[in-house]
């Protein structure tokens, strides 16, 4: 772990990565520090071993642990997330909790991590104080958040690099509520976005479905086709394009059936016939991160169909939303919340993706598919 910067109140202590020999210390802290949401010695052997999670300890000269920070990475994002920190009451006014963030920090950028976000309950006004004076802004809150009902307040800082947050006020987040409408989620926020008008709602989520699915997947329900949801979005008079890097029809070579291969390519044929009642909304070339750039820049917004295996080593096709896009990161909105990632709606809200990993990702299959669909807003 690369060294924090100094904290002058916390000399004599050291900060390093948590071992199995902790587990006794820790659960003292624990028991120590709270009264409610305790972590179990079960929880902090996963956490300890666990590639998606970094532990840090603050030890005295005596070896004995006086606090501890951990936190979740979200798989395939530049994102970490400030789980739990405790520092022993005995030793409270030394510095430490701030010795522990600087830690944090360390780790998240060790990991290759541009943001790291936390909550801290909406009454400790001591923890809000700290967190302000580091540099975390917030972002959101959530209701009832501790075990007590308590509410809590997001916060989060860039801690690698320094370009400003891309997010925009105009942007609403709405989870995907089955495990296959992650195309009409983006599709919603996106038109969501360009019209407040349009519904976000699981009525309209299934109607979208309905209109832009391909019927036979790998496995489940249907996935939805580019051009299914962009003639859902053009049904709706928005503006809208599909940039692929193959014509189709697509997600048929998962399909092992015959039959089922038959149907997904007349409703491919379907799609292409709708489609074809709008000229130049299908451009068949290799599409790239100058489309999004350029797309954003015009007030569009851009869906884009992404391989899962980079955050749960399934490879699923899946649809996200571009929320924005810098010299370092593609920000998505991911409408899919994984709910043993202990992630929350405001988790899957403007991602960082490093720009090459992003390219990866969105990448699907052996034909390596990569689609955008772009959204403007209706013409004027």
């Amino acid at each position: 772990m690369s060294t924090p910067q100094k904290n002058a109140e916390a000399v004599g202590y050291r900060l390093r990565e948590a071992a199995e020999a902790d587990l006794n210390e820790l659960l003292r802290l624990e028991k120590t520090c709270f009264t409610e949401d305790r972590l179990s010695r079960r929880s902090f052997r996963h956490f300890i071993e666990a590639r998606t999670a970094a532990l840090i300890v603050a030890t005295a000269d005596d070896q004995q642990l006086a606090g501890y920070a951990l936190i979740l990475l979200h798989r395939g994002t530049s994102l970490a997330r400030l789980y739990s920190i405790a520092v022993d009451p005995a030793v409270r006014g030394a510095g430490l909790g701030e010795l522990l963030m600087q830690g944090a920090e360390a780790a998240a950028r060790d990991r290759h991590r541009a943001y790291l976000r936390l909550e801290v309950r909406t009454d400790n006004a001591a923890a809000i104080r700290l967190y302000e004076r580091l540099g975390y802004k917030q972002f959101g809150s959530i209701s009832n958040y501790y075990e007590d009902q308590q509410d809590a307040l997001r916060y989060q800082k860039r801690v690698l690099r320094g370009a400003p947050s891309p997010m925009r006020d105009t942007l609403h987040y709405y989870p995907q509520s089955t495990n296959f409408t992650c195309g009409p989620a983006a599709l919603m926020m996106a038109m969501n976005a360009l019209d407040p008008g349009q519904a976000l709602d699981r009525s309209h989520e299934l109607q979208l479905w309905r209109e832009s699915t391909t019927i036979y997947m790998t496995t489940g329900h249907g996935g939805c086709s580019p051009l299914g949801l962009a003639l859902a979005a053009l049904k709706r008079g928005f503006q809208a394009s599909i940039i692929a890097n193959q014509p189709g029809p697509y997600f048929v070579d998962s399909v092992r059936a015959a039959d089922k291969k038959t149907v997904v390519q007349l409703v491919h044929n379907d799609f292409v016939q709708e489609l074809a009642r709008f000229p130049d909304a299908l451009t068949l070339r290799e599409p790239g991160l100058a489309d999004i750039e350029k797309a954003l820049a015009g007030g569009q917004m851009v869906l884009a169909l992404i391989s899962t295996w980079h955050f749960d080593y399934k490879k699923s096709p899946h649809w996200v939303l571009i929320s924005g896009i810098d010299e370092y990161f593609v920000y998505i909105h991911d409408p899919f919340i994984d709910a043993e990632d202990l992630r929350y709606d405001v988790d899957n809200q403007y991602l960082p993706i490093a720009r090459d990993r992003f390219m990866k990702m969105s990448c699907f299959g052996q034909s390596r598919l990569r689609v955008f669909v772009t959204i403007g807003p209706p013409p004027a």
